[in-house]
């Protein structure tokens, strides 16, 4: 593991104590929920007032019916990318989206709270003036919304954190003012770059095996700008090909946006820039995701709850120790996380550094632990490592950081292993819903997962979440390669 010596380099991702200014990644998403919240409340509220004034008592089936056109509009909106931050600042690219929409909802929910509820067709004049309500909301709450992120920014605040890995030779000045402005623009937002000189030097606490020195200076460039939230390499076309390319090949583990930005004077911005890879999620995308993450872990606690207290006490009652087990492992941008599980291993016999797989009739797995490793109740608890942010419900399974296939460490069978932690790690995935559960015993069986894993981030859709939860339970009750 590469540590280094830089203070800006922190576990949550930016850098922390240069400036005032907030950065953009976290406060982007959290806006945008909040926002989609207030948009699909609202909608639900307008319906329910003015079926109300229709005289039609819209009852639990009503609320139903307002609220479910509530959430309809949201991701209706989501789809046409209303809450991508550049339309949330320039709203006047997408009112006519958010009216057409709002309208189009209000109508639908109220013609159908009436004609179930009080079987009665609504005058038109009444649902047109309930829309023209929501309209009026939607449209002076995205104007406002707008006007409170321009006068934050304004103060300097909501940056986006840019690290540029500075390429050209030393007798080769970076244009920094033109610099801003090219990440100014290709962003649509503020912008707070950091130089990382590509020769900058890191402390290692643990040294690669075998690493060689371009090895070596290729994983300092990676660790060095893992806080970012996107990354932009400044380089000379007469940089060297290979070279340059290694490095792009290394960066693409990290979950952020990667471009190429060539100086070039007789440009408007003064470089030649080109986008090399692009986030796996957009923020309106990781904003869904997180929140069906947060709505359908905290469900799953309060359903499975009885299950998992009687667990614990099983737990207890068989062997002395810990109920839960915490096990080191590897999520999100390779950062490390405590993953929590019901101790399914003898106390004085635990591996939470995995140096040594489960197999099957292993004599460390206690009677109560061997049953809840077949059917993954052990995995419960990470709904809790879920609601933290640690996890998702859906995604690449994370890592214990000693773990093997075939003897040898993950990083090692699989070249850019990391592409994996693009995304955040899940309890279930594309690759157990497919068969590929339970311990990775040789490198072919690892690399069939990684390829799923990869599969999956590629084709992520909210839909696909759905469909490897409904299979999860299939592939559990199967109980194939878990021991």
């Amino acid at each position: 593991m590469i540590e280094t010596s830089d203070t800006r380099l922190r576990a949550f991702g930016w850098a922390a104590g240069r400036r005032r200014e907030l950065p953009l990644g976290r406060l982007a998403l959290t806006l945008g929920l909040l926002l989609a919240a207030l948009e699909a409340g609202a909608a639900a509220l307008v319906i329910m007032l003015g079926s109300a004034r229709a005289a039609v008592d819209p009852g639990p089936l009503g609320l139903a019916v307002a609220a479910g056109f509530g959430v309809a509009l949201v991701l209706l909106l989501q789809a046409t990318r209303a809450y991508a931050w550049r339309r949330l600042r320039q709203p006047e690219h997408v009112l006519t989206h958010l009216l057409t929409l709002g309208t189009l909802c209000v109508a639908a929910g109220m013609s159908i709270i009436a004609a179930v509820v009080a079987q009665r067709v609504l005058d038109v004049h009444d649902v047109m003036l309930t829309a023209g309500l929501l309209a009026l909301l939607i449209a002076v709450g995205r104007v406002l919304f707008a006007i409170g992120i321009a006068t934050v920014e304004a103060r300097g605040g909501l940056r986006r954190q840019v690290a540029v890995l500075d390429l050209l030779p030393p007798d080769v000045r970076l244009n920094r003012p033109a610099l801003q402005l090219l990440l100014e623009t290709e962003h649509g937002c503020p912008c707070s770059p950091v130089i990382v000189p590509a020769e900058h030097r890191l402390v290692y606490r643990t040294a690669p095996h075998g690493a060689t020195d371009t090895e070596a200076w290729l994983a300092n460039c990676v660790e060095a700008v893992r806080w970012a939230e996107a990354i932009t390499v400044v380089a000379l076309p007469t940089t060297e090909p290979a070279r340059l390319g290694r490095l792009l090949e290394a960066l693409e583990v990290v979950p952020v946006r990667v471009g190429v930005a060539v100086p070039l004077p007789r440009s408007p911005s003064g470089f030649a820039a080109t986008p090399v890879h692009e986030e796996p999620l957009g923020a309106a995308e990781r904003a869904l995701k997180r929140a069906t993450d947060i709505v359908v872990a905290a469900a799953m606690l309060v359903f499975l709850g009885p299950l998992m207290l009687l667990t614990a006490l099983a737990i207890k009652l068989e062997s002395s120790g810990p109920v839960f087990f915490r096990q080191v492992r590897r999520g999100y941008n390779n950062r490390r996380f405590d993953a929590l599980k019901f101790r399914s291993l003898k106390h004085e016999l635990a591996d939470p550094m995995a140096d040594r797989l489960v197999t099957r009739g292993d004599p460390r797995v206690t009677r109560v632990g061997a049953f809840m490793r077949r059917s993954s109740i052990d995995e419960l608890p990470q709904l809790l490592n879920v609601l933290k942010g640690d996890m998702s419900l859906v995604g690449p399974r994370p890592h214990p950081l000693n773990a093997k296939a075939g003897g040898r460490p993950y990083e090692e069978v699989v070249e850019r292993f990391q592409r994996r932690y693009r995304v955040r790690p899940g309890i279930t995935g594309w690759a157990q819903v497919n068969g590929l559960r339970g311990n990775t015993e040789t490198e072919d069986h690892l690399q069939r997962r990684v390829e799923f894993d990869l599969d999956y981030i590629r084709r992520w859709s909210l839909w696909l979440d759905v469909v490897i939860l409904v299979k999860t339970p299939w592939a559990t009750l199967k109980g194939e390669n878990a021991h």
